[in-house]
């Protein structure tokens, strides 16, 4: 139970793990990433089911068109596109397999490209396995996964994308299969992978910001909150509208202690929340609840309870955990305010 708790809570560091574009001067990948980031999944889906009638053969637009189904599905918390995603990546896999198996004499660029783009479409499964508890299939698929991604860099050491795939599995993979005691020892790569990271972070033009939203939760949970931070002003910059990036810069903020940066990205986040007209509720109750939190924590006790009684009205009865949270923090903003307004205060 607890592993699954704890996958619950990375899997939305893992959001894009895999959505980074090698690609020599294929501006469609990177637009339909940028919409993919930027929450505009039905643009994204558009965009590349067109590419696909444009090139049915080109399996990097099946890839991609997956990796925008995975997001979605992971943002909105369901399964309703899995047939559609895994017939996507089953095409994209069978079209690299045919590649290899029919053309003689690839150059090593080629052969890294490819390996670069099956050793994804098996981290992709991996995940989305990871994510629904087939724990076995996803620790087979991720080991696939890594091990094409390492062949992709020795063919091609220049192919930066590899580096943040391989470097995010090793980090994952430690702290996930640490909780499974029927798995044999596995070693701790974290500080190998947080190196790799980084590497594809100044190396590579198409996922360096994929690679600091990675970094940046790798790092929180790696207790240095303090060089977190420092990436998410990075992130901010370039993406000041996406949640998928604002909820690692909140994330950051929150846990080094700077709740004043915090607070602003928590309530700009409320904004695109309530602002899009198919929000995922779990996310507006998340950021409401962390807004509370620190409303309280820094001694606005009125903002706290007006959160606290705006969450109240949204939360279901099945939600006890969250009301449990919710009603403990009114109680103890009404015991502050009431120490403060007590004329034996002072």
């Amino acid at each position: 139970m607890y592993l699954i708790k704890h996958f619950n809570v990375t899997r939305i560091f893992l959001l894009v793990l895999f959505l980074s574009a090698y690609a020599q001067g294929l501006d469609w990948i990177e637009k339909g990433i940028d919409m993919t980031i930027n929450n505009q999944f039905d643009l994204a889906e558009k965009h590349f089911r067109d590419q696909i009638a444009r090139n049915p053969e080109d399996y990097r637009a099946y890839f991609y068109f997956a990796a925008t189904l995975n997001s979605k599905m992971t943002h909105f918390e369901n399964n309703g596109d899995e047939e559609i995603f895994d017939e996507s990546l089953d095409r994209a896999i069978q079209l690299i397999d045919s590649v290899f198996e029919n053309t003689k004499n690839l150059s090593n660029s080629t052969s890294a490209e490819l390996l670069f783009y099956l050793g994804s479409a098996y981290g992709y499964r991996a995940f989305f396995q990871g994510q629904n508890g087939r724990w076995f299939k996803a620790l087979t698929n991720g080991m696939k996964s890594s091990g094409l991604l390492q062949e992709a860099i020795e063919k091609d050491s220049t192919i930066y994308d590899a580096y943040l795939g391989i470097g995010v599995y090793k980090y994952w993979r430690h702290s996930v299969t640490r909780y499974l005691n029927w798995l044999p020892f596995i070693s701790d790569e974290r500080e190998d992978g947080i190196r790799l990271i980084k590497r594809a972070i100044v190396n590579s033009r198409y996922s360096k910001y994929v690679a600091i939203q990675q970094l940046i939760y790798i790092l929180v949970d790696y207790a240095k909150p303090d060089e977190a931070r420092e990436y998410a002003k990075e992130i901010i910059a370039r993406y000041p509208d996406s949640q998928f990036m604002l909820w690692a810069a909140a994330h950051a903020y929150h846990k080094d202690g700077d709740l004043d940066n915090a607070l602003e990205v928590y309530k700009h986040l409320l904004e695109l929340i309530t602002s899009d007209a198919e929000y995922n509720p779990h996310h507006l109750i998340k950021c409401k609840l962390k807004l509370a939190e620190i409303y309280h924590a820094t001694g606005q006790y009125k903002n706290c309870l007006l959160e606290c009684e705006q969450l109240l009205l949204f939360l279901d009865s099945y939600q006890e955990e969250e009301i449990k949270r919710v009603r403990a923090l009114m109680e103890m903003c009404n015991n502050k305010s009431s120490q403060l307004e007590s004329p034996n205060n002072g």
